[in-house]
């Protein structure tokens, strides 16, 4: 189950396997707070859940400081002269990012599996440890605000505007 998980939420990764055995430390250490054996997968889900979440940080953090080592803090910076860079698109991969490092952990956890991994709502559930109707609000709840943060930011207001004329439900996950 964990290994599913994992495979579903990162693909299939080389660092699977170090993150599994994480997972299973966790729960070694915490199987003596187990009070019923019949909550056993329950318990590990949520295990693995935590240890996704504090993954997406540990990832986003790298990315950032790599991101903003090569880019410093200006989209304007350290463009060559002979390349042909479309300024207002990296501005708005800047203003998008902000975006989504406004959302709380949990809230980026359930926007990335969605739209980003394009995992389906099952298998958003099952990573999140909690219910498809769970989900189902949630990503409502986070799809609104990031709507919502789009639409009020000068830099993606634009993008915002064109996306809703023509995003249908389930447009912005990724994939089929």
């Amino acid at each position: 189950m964990v290994r599913g998980i994992l495979k579903r939420t990162f693909g299939p990764a080389s660092d699977i396997d170090d993150l599994q055995q994480d997972i299973f430390l966790a729960f070694f250490r915490k199987v003596p707070g187990l009070r019923d054996p019949e909550a056993l997968e329950a318990f590990v889900a949520a295990i693995t859940s935590r240890m996704i979440k504090y993954e997406f940080r540990r990832r986003k953090h790298a990315f950032v400081s790599s991101w903003g080592a090569q880019f410093d803090t200006s989209p304007e910076q350290d463009v060559p002269d002979d390349a042909t860079v479309d300024i207002p698109a990296r501005r708005a991969l800047f203003a998008f990012s902000e975006v989504l490092d406004l959302l709380s952990p949990k809230d980026q956890m359930f926007f990335n599996l969605r739209f980003i991994k394009g995992l389906s709502l099952p298998e958003v559930a099952a990573a999140a440890g909690v219910s498809v109707s769970t989900t189902k609000r949630q990503l409502a709840r986070v799809r609104k605000l990031v709507g919502q943060r789009l639409r009020t930011n000068p830099a993606l207001a634009d993008y915002a505007s064109r996306m809703k004329a023509r995003v249908t439900p389930g447009a912005w996950r990724a994939g089929p």
